[in-house]
């Protein structure tokens, strides 16, 4: 016959179940809660074409990078992959989604080679096929406003030398 203390240790453990039980459900909302905050803005289609003197680039990639608007809230960036036609389609959550409106930089990267991390270990630099400043905030000159217009933008960027 089990003793009183014995049926009291498996009515502990068993709340301590129900209490772990609980608490893990409690973090599965709260989380999925957090990913609805993070997409309450809907993305607006973004896609372009970009030219480097008047010619489409044909490899690389395009970055709305967010402008800080003072809030200390960040704001996700969109990306897109350039094809070999110059074109590309921004996205920002999931593939070809576009950008959630706000103010960007407009940041182009193209890239003759990829070195391996064993090419850069030995010097192996990458070089870049259009000028440097495009890929970087301070210097691309390039800004967009993404506007909830309800609508798709069309966004063709032409570099120059």
């Amino acid at each position: 016959m089990p003793s009183h203390s014995s049926k009291r240790v498996c009515d502990v453990q068993r709340y301590s179940m129900f209490l772990r039980f609980g608490c893990l459900l409690l973090a599965a909302a709260w989380l999925a809660g957090c990913d609805e905050k993070q997409q309450a803005h809907e993305t607006v289609p973004v896609s372009g074409v970009v030219r480097f003197k008047g010619a489409p680039l044909t490899k690389g990639t395009v970055t709305l990078q967010p402008l800080s608007d003072g809030s200390g809230v960040s704001q996700r960036p969109a990306i897109g992959e350039i094809d070999s036609s110059g074109a590309f389609t921004l996205s920002t959550y999931a593939a070809g989604d576009g950008a959630l409106p706000g103010n960007y930089h407009v940041l182009v990267t193209s890239y003759r080679n990829d070195p391996t991390v064993e090419e850069y270990a030995q010097g192996v630099k990458r070089e870049s096929l259009i000028p440097e400043r495009y890929s970087n905030a301070l210097t691309s000159g390039k800004t967009q406003e993404i506007s909830e217009n309800g609508g798709s933008v069309q966004l063709d960027i032409d570099l120059t030398e």
